[in-house]
């Protein structure tokens, strides 16, 4: 039995090739139910329903509808295939998921099956990366209707918003004994970031570790380096980024400060964060 976990607002922009993907779909799976979200949170409620005898279980949706799932589901051993439609679709680069409906077929059926790790913050999972400061203020002001329209140039838009207003914000990290300050923080469990943007080059989902990376130099001109910086490619080589791969670490301060995982707005500060003991298996291209 193969189950798709679809989320029409993510597919939206997408009718022509989704359609074409679900065709194909049916073509080659006998058994294919689709579940659709009718709003936040319902993928989690749909995940936590879906019965133990699955073969395959589909997400179509972006970053946000897979974080949903991964916090719903309760059967660890299900094999998870990704059909990308969201706006971003970072997981699904990392895991090298083609967009081409042909080819992404090809990868739901002869894909390698990879068990991969997820990161934690305050017991809720994040799939690709979470972020405080700057992400996470753009996270969670960026119009829906305008990302709904534009797609990725939503997030750009409010991006240099953030930037004109920036406050000086301080982040007090923990790890282990050691404590460091940050104007940002991104914690990465893949090395992809925001599409195909590069922070933490050696994180992997195939790694059980998640990479800091401690932004600390403060104002609105070193935002706007840093912002500069991640376009290029340079962020891994600036000296005022540092980069730490751990097992867990803490964020104490400043309190009520909004937490972004996969591209939503998940928790807020204080927080703990770690690597999940437990696996989840993918369908990869690699």
């Amino acid at each position: 039995m193969v189950k798709m976990i679809y989320n029409p607002v993510a597919g939206q922009r997408h009718h022509r090739r989704f359609s074409k993907i679900v065709k194909l779909l049916k073509a080659n799976f006998k058994k294919l139910e689709i579940l659709e979200t009718n709003g936040k949170g319902h993928a989690i409620a749909i995940a936590q329903g879906l019965e133990k005898n699955i073969d395959l279980l589909l997400i179509a949706g972006g970053d946000g509808t897979i974080n949903e799932v991964l916090n719903g589901v309760n059967n660890k051993k299900i094999v998870i295939g990704i059909i990308p439609i969201g706006t971003a679709n970072v997981f699904a680069n990392e895991l090298g998921i083609p967009k081409n409906p042909n080819h992404l077929i090809t990868t739901l059926m002869q894909g390698k099956i990879e068990q991969l790790s997820i990161g934690n913050v305050n017991n809720k999972k994040f799939i690709q990366m979470a972020g405080l400061g700057f992400d996470a203020h753009v996270v969670r002001d960026v119009s829906k209707s305008l990302k709904n329209k534009i797609g990725k140039l939503a997030y750009v838009y409010e991006s240099v918003r953030e930037i004109i207003r920036h406050k000086k914000v301080k982040y007090e990290v923990s790890v282990g004994k050691k404590k460091y300050q940050a104007s940002s923080v991104i914690i990465a469990n893949g090395h992809y970031y925001g599409g195909r943007f590069i922070c933490a080059p050696d994180a992997s989902p195939k790694d059980p570790f998640l990479h800091i990376c401690l932004f600390q130099h403060f104002g609105r001109l070193n935002c706007l380096k840093y912002s500069i910086a991640l376009i290029l490619g340079l962020i891994p080589k600036l000296k005022s980024v540092k980069i730490i791969k751990v097992k867990n670490f803490k964020v104490s301060d400043p309190q009520g400060e909004p937490i972004q995982a996969d591209g939503d707005i998940l928790e807020s500060l204080p927080a703990i964060f770690s690597i999940s003991k437990n696996k989840f298996n993918f369908l990869t291209a690699y």
